[in-house]
């Protein structure tokens, strides 16, 4: 997960973020990208319905599972926001679902975030569970079982298994994007709602028309070089 773009997101927004996790290191057998797509969606919903000056949290738990060479991880998101009512919970994972329609203006949220995290959740046969109340914050319960990796299955980091020296590869250049701004033409509000949240958390300022005519439009009232 983007942690340091997140907590400079929480600390610009004077809130308080801790991260609990298990003193003991341990490897799992896991899809990157799916586990930080999910982490993501969470703790950048937690930072944006939580007041300045509100706090978050980010808790791992790890238990043995009864499947031999498997553990069960739990991943806790917490913070002191707005909070839900009960009624609409069962909503909550319905795509462009929003228990408030103000929220869409005041937060910039279209309400895809948490169908795209319970739809990766369930393919990766875990749960969710959301606790929350309306100015009592929200807490979000992932439970995850993961394939513990084998001890030779972990490159070292001094030699590769063969007993060869690992090949020191090139740091990738760190870009900055946050001066850069895009405009986001897509006519499919679904491919429109992912493509900006991969952009906005690349950095980029985003701003977005629904169809090639509204985009012309945009660019002929910006000024020059906008």
């Amino acid at each position: 997960v983007q942690i340091d773009k997140l907590t400079l997101l929480a600390q610009a927004r004077h809130q308080t973020i801790n991260y609990v996790h298990p003193d003991e290191p341990f490897d799992v057998w896991v899809d990157v990208r799916k586990l930080n797509s999910i982490l993501q969606n969470l703790l950048s919903n937690a930072i944006k319905y939580t007041q300045p000056g509100g706090r978050v949290s980010v808790e791992l738990r790890g238990e043995e599972s009864p499947q031999p060479g498997c553990i069960r991880l739990t991943y806790v998101v917490a913070d002191t926001g707005i909070g839900m009512s009960k009624e609409y919970l069962p909503r909550l994972f319905d795509a462009f679902t929003q228990e408030d329609s103000s929220r869409n203006n005041k937060y910039g949220s279209t309400g895809l975030g948490m169908a795209i995290t319970k739809s990766i959740v369930d393919m990766m046969g875990g749960t969710i569970e959301v606790m929350t109340a309306p100015g009592s914050g929200t807490e979000i319960v992932i439970r995850l079982k993961f394939q513990l990796a084998q001890e030779d299955e972990v490159p070292d980091s001094e030699k590769l298994r063969d007993g060869s020296a690992p090949v020191e590869e090139a740091p990738e250049p760190e870009v900055d994007f946050s001066t850069k701004r895009l405009l986001l033409v897509e006519d499919n509000q679904i491919n429109m709602e992912i493509a900006n949240m991969i952009l906005t958390q690349a950095g980029f300022a985003v701003e977005t028309a629904e169809n090639g005519k509204v985009a012309v439009e945009k660019v002929e009232a910006s000024e020059p070089g906008y």
